[in-house]
């Protein structure tokens, strides 16, 4: 009797055990983009700690999925530091030392409220809005305005029609 021994893997087969499937990040590829967010490396020492080349890593940030993984990573990180900066800015805002620090402080925490609501899709319009009342203080309803209706008439020209 001959024993069926499992076949050897071939080269290839060792080399794509740690790679991402085919459209996603993960394994080394992912490892390197989270040394480059969470940690702050560079492109090639994130490589390098991740096991790859840095020109592998290059190459890879050039496809649509690794780069909008590489940017949700980023927005993690700047949302996720947002509670850090609020009180930042409140210590800012409450110290005496620099007074001029202390007034963008106050504005900067002013402005992330309309910043949220703008984000959110809700847009507060420029300027002044203007409700006409009646006696009781009902506002009126709002009638459109129309433009006047242009009139244009064409008339001979007499003076063209003698010359010729």
């Amino acid at each position: 009797m001959t024993e069926n021994l499992p076949a050897k893997p071939t080269p290839q087969k060792i080399a794509a055990r740690n790679r991402s499937a085919r459209g996603r990040v993960s394994g080394r590829l992912k490892a390197a983009i989270e040394f480059m967010v969470w940690r702050g490396d560079k492109r090639g020492d994130a490589a390098a700690a991740a096991g790859l080349q840095d020109d592998s890593l290059r190459r890879a940030l050039k496809k649509r999925h690794v780069m909008a993984a590489y940017l949700a990573e980023c927005e993690i990180l700047r949302k996720s530091g947002r509670a850090r900066r609020i009180h930042r800015l409140e210590e800012l805002s409450e110290q005496n030392s620099n007074m001029q620090a202390a007034v963008n402080a106050n504005r900067a925490l002013e402005n992330m409220a309309e910043d949220a609501a703008a984000a959110a899709g809700i847009v507060r319009p420029a300027g002044m809005l203007i409700v006409v009342v009646d006696g009781a203080g009902r506002p009126l309803p709002v009638q459109p305005v129309q433009p006047a209706p242009r009139v244009i008439e064409l008339t001979a020209n007499t003076e063209d029609d003698a010359a010729e």
